[in-house]
């Protein structure tokens, strides 16, 4: 009836890098001039989040009930898109502080804070857990350090010393 129509081409690229293609309609118009169709080439280039994620060395022995000093995690954006981290939690006697707070960049990095904070005496483990848009998520960082109860001493009393331990 000689009225336009849209075609809708979505593109999802299921490699990384340069896509070609075409799209082409053919016509069985019987007004006008005789029709092949028409064709149009089209073109994209495929994306991806990409994550390198580096590792945390054991904590060194920390007090039961203290903190220890911030190890840092370090995300980078190994892809061609921007990065995006979520949901983040942490198990064992561990506390984390997500810096990743928006997209990262390809080639950019961001940082999670790993605290120790151990609650009882001995070697301590936990995970560092969260997801991601690149492939490989969700992710997953080991996490130990060693708990020490430190020997308490007792403030305003006196040492002990030869001269007041005698007998009385």
């Amino acid at each position: 009836n000689g009225s336009p129509c849209t075609i809708t081409v979505k593109f999802a690229p299921t490699v990384i890098g340069p896509r070609q293609g075409s799209v082409s309609v053919n016509s069985d118009a019987v007004t006008g001039p005789p029709s092949t169709g028409a064709s149009t080439d089209l073109s994209g280039k495929g994306i991806q989040a990409g994550i390198t994620i580096s590792t945390v060395t054991p904590f060194a022995d920390q007090q039961v009930g203290t903190t220890s000093p911030k190890k840092d995690v370090t995300i980078t954006n190994s892809g061609t898109s921007p990065l995006t981290i979520s949901a983040l939690g942490v198990a064992g006697d561990f506390v984390a502080t997500n810096n990743c707070l928006t997209a990262v960049a390809p080639s950019g990095t961001c940082t999670i804070g790993i605290e120790f904070k151990p609650s009882a005496a001995g070697a301590r483990s936990g995970k560092l857990n969260f997801i991601s848009n690149a492939p490989s998520s969700p992710h997953s960082v080991d996490l130990s350090g060693n708990a020490v109860i430190l020997p308490q001493t007792l403030s305003g009393l006196p040492v002990p010393s030869p001269t007041n331990l005698k007998e009385r």
